[in-house]
């Protein structure tokens, strides 16, 4: 009678010590995966703190677009520091289509530029150029020289289109002195009008004036305006 008193007695204690048993287990395995949460936590937050941090600055400064013909021999560093003092960014020589500029500053002449067109065309009002139509005219030594201005400018031909009109005027002028220029600023010479290339293109024949007023054994005249 007593044996059968006990039976459910000793399920019942099996069962309590099972289950705490269980409970145990499964708190320590609970507590081996925060461990290894905690560990990968502190692992990712050294990796952070060790790692540079990387932003991506938007670069707001104004664009000056530089450009000219053989602009590695530097004859444009000068334009190039002064817009990099003003704080623009620079940019040189040729420019995918598209580019952003504030500022185009180009040494040719860029309206007769087909490859220049497609900027021109599409100028924004904010956008500046360092050119205006027409200025190619007035800033070109064979444009204003064989402009036939009547006074003060000496007697001139743009050669090899007026070669001809030259040759009858200097046969008919055999006193005259010649020399021929272009807009290079350099190889001018006085020469006899057989010594002469009359097919060069680019330059024009002009008479030459005797004696001339010369500064230091020059006389070079410029003029710079600002139009705004």
């Amino acid at each position: 009678m007593i044996r059968h008193l006990l039976r459910p007695v000793y399920v019942a204690l099996f069962s309590l010590v099972f289950g705490v048993l269980l409970v145990a287990i499964n708190v320590y395995q609970l507590r081996i995966l925060q461990n290894q949460h905690y560990e990968y936590l502190e692992k990712q937050t050294i990796q952070n703190v060790q790692s540079p941090v990387v932003t991506i600055e938007v670069d707001k400064r104004p664009i000056a677009w530089i450009k000219g013909d053989r602009m590695e021999s530097g004859y444009l560093s000068q334009v190039t520091t002064v817009f990099e003092r003003l704080g623009y960014k620079i940019l040189i020589g040729n420019q995918p289509h598209g580019t952003k500029f504030d500022v185009l500053w180009m040494h040719e002449y860029p309206f007769l530029s087909s490859e220049m067109q497609p900027y021109l065309n599409d100028l924004k009002p904010y956008q500046k150029l360092n050119h205006i139509p027409g200025s190619g005219f007035y800033t070109s030594k064979v444009n204003l020289a064989t402009a036939d201005i009547s006074e003060g400018i000496p007697k001139a031909f743009d050669i090899p289109r007026r070669k001809d009109e030259f040759l009858e005027y200097a046969n008919a002028n055999p006193d005259l002195i010649w020399v021929q220029k272009s807009n290079e600023h350099r190889g001018i010479h006085v020469r006899k009008i057989e010594e002469l290339d009359l097919n060069e293109a680019g330059t024009f024949v002009q008479q030459f004036v005797a004696n001339p007023l010369l500064i230091d054994g020059r006389f070079p005249f410029r003029i710079f305006s600002v139009i705004n």
